[in-house]
């Protein structure tokens, strides 16, 4: 321990002291540390012999050294406070690259298998059940006296303890006692403000229950930051708003599902459906046809402003031929449906049972638990140099070099799922969302009081695009971006991320996934 070293070997003994953990001085080189060496019968260490028996020592510290490269001792390392650092350590770390972390039922774990929270916001979500009469104990915690956190019940209260160093300590209290049953807890570290949310757990009454539909996941409810300050204009303001919790699809619809759904309701979607002029005075009489738009790579570079350098009309594409005559999702099944208009898809939910999510509830459930986080895994583009989503890697449109191995969409689930157990929240499709699209968010609230809670657009008026083609269609947020997205172009792979989409208009890159709700007492509110 820090770098002081000794070896007994035929009742000889070498040592040499190096530090001490107190001491704030530079730490000495190793050549001039001082070896100490003592004989067989004294067992005190009362008598150095170092002086007397030279060769003897030597041969103890040769064997030091032989025995420290066998068993991976070396390099000697008398970094102090470094060491608490992986990184700055050069040790091995299990969560290197992770930016959250599921557990189940643990108990105890070494620091370096779980994420380093030290002078980091950061959030902790715990499912427990509580019995009658309430409950006290720790939830998680890490560390101790000398330093730590804790998330603990004190009183049937929800309670966090943040140790510095033993030198300051940050605590919050929740104000009410957490019911009996099951329920989720999360303390969530808002830039050094501590605040505990406390929601019933997955269930239709606040209690463990199945899944409403195979393949759905709980998206716990929560108070969080929508938008971005980062990127594109129309992510701001960041601004908070609550949602409460609901089940997703774990993955987009793919084209096997909704195979199944127009074989049993015989649904014709837009793309399938006659054009009426009267809707396209503007469009030419040859493209009045049903169809849908396709994208097409480039031989080269193009100006990336006008869009139909890479997107034509192509009569006759919709679903089941999403390049158009000649071709087929045959082969297909798992990849997410495309070319599906917004009707199309409220028609799928609403024979499944379920809804299209709201664009807060969507953000949400894409960030999985990651405030702020600029990717939904994360803040690192590629993690260890591991593709997370099937986005554009290249120069958009012409060179794909296709490093996260595939060209198009891909099987929903080829990717990791974010810390809700959802996939393909970003990459592969674009989504549809059920609110009308406005050009910048709201602002925030003024007081924590005003937070909106569970908001939804439900005016078309500000989604619609004057001057522009199609100037009298009104226009739904998608959200996710798609496999066509590229840094130098698009990159909205990410949560805060929004476009509009006309609600008549069906594309290649373009899909969806549904929600199951349950009754709320908050009820939803409107933001326009």
């Amino acid at each position: 321990m820090f770098c002081n070293r000794g070896i007994y070997h035929e009742g000889w003994t070498a040592v040499t002291r190096h530090s001490l953990p107190w001491m704030a001085t530079e730490m000495p080189a190793f050549a001039d540390d001082l070896w100490e060496l003592y004989g067989p019968e004294d067992w005190t260490q009362a008598s150095d012999l170092a002086a007397e028996n030279p060769e003897r020592l030597a041969e103890l510290q040769a064997l030091f050294l032989e025995e420290a490269r066998k068993y991976n001792v070396l390099p000697l390392d008398d970094r102090r406070f470094e060491r608490f650092n992986p990184d700055l350590a050069g040790r091995p770390q299990l969560v290197r690259g992770t930016s959250q972390l599921l557990f189940g039922r643990m108990g105890r774990l070494s620091e370096s298998s779980i994420l380093s929270l030290k002078n980091k916001s950061h959030a902790i979500t715990a499912q427990i059940d509580v019995p009658e009469g309430g409950a006290n104990g720790v939830i998680l915690s890490q560390g101790g006296a000398f330093g730590g956190f804790a998330l603990y019940a004190n009183e049937g209260k929800p309670a966090y303890c943040y140790n510095l160093f033993g030198l300051r300590q940050f605590k919050v209290y929740g104000e009410e006692p957490i019911p009996s049953g099951a329920h989720q807890v999360r303390m969530e570290d808002r830039d050094g403000e501590a605040v505990a949310v406390v929601a019933p757990a997955a269930g239709e009454h606040g209690t463990s229950s199945a899944p409403p539909a195979p393949g759905m996941r709980w998206v716990p409810g929560a108070t969080f930051a929508m938008g971005s300050e980062d990127f594109y204009p129309e992510e701001r303001p960041v601004h908070r708003v609550t949602v409460d919790g609901l089940w997703m699809d774990e993955k987009p619809v793919t084209a096997a599902e909704f195979r199944r759904f127009v074989r049993e309701t015989g649904y014709v979607t837009v793309a399938e459906r006659p054009l009426d002029p009267a809707q396209y005075p503007d469009a030419d009489p040859d493209l009045l046809v049903p169809g849908s738009l396709v994208f097409h790579a480039t031989s080269g570079p193009v100006n990336l402003d006008d869009y139909r350098n890479w997107w034509g009309y192509v009569p006759g594409a919709f679903w089941k031929r999403p390049g158009g005559k000649g071709t087929t999702v045959n082969g297909r099944d798992t990849h997410p449906v495309t070319h599906v208009a917004c009707e199309d898809a409220e028609a799928y939910a609403a024979w499944v049972g379920k809804g299209l999510p709201t664009e807060a509830e969507w953000e949400h459930a894409a960030r999985g638990g990651l405030e702020g986080a600029v990717f939904a895994w994360g803040d690192e583009h590629f993690p260890d140099g591991r593709a997370m989503a099937n986005t554009w890697q290249g120069e958009f449109p012409w060179q794909n070099l296709k490093l996260d191995g595939y060209e198009g969409t891909s099987p929903v689930g080829s990717f990791p799922p974010n810390g809700y157990g959802l996939y393909d929240m970003t990459g592969n499709v674009w989504e549809w969302t059920s609110d009308w699209y406005v050009p910048r968010h709201p602002d925030e609230a003024p007081s924590p009081c005003c937070v909106p809670v569970n908001p939804r657009v439900t005016s078309p008026d500000e989604s619609y695009n004057p001057g522009q083609p199609g100037e009298h269609i009104p226009r739904r947020v998608i959200k996710g971006g798609s496999h066509l997205c590229a840094p130098n172009y698009c990159l909205r792979y990410r949560p805060s991320a929004r476009q509009p989409q006309m609600i008549d208009t069906s594309m290649a890159h373009l899909g969806f996934r549904c929600v199951v709700r349950h009754s709320s007492p908050r009820g939803e509110g409107a933001t326009v």
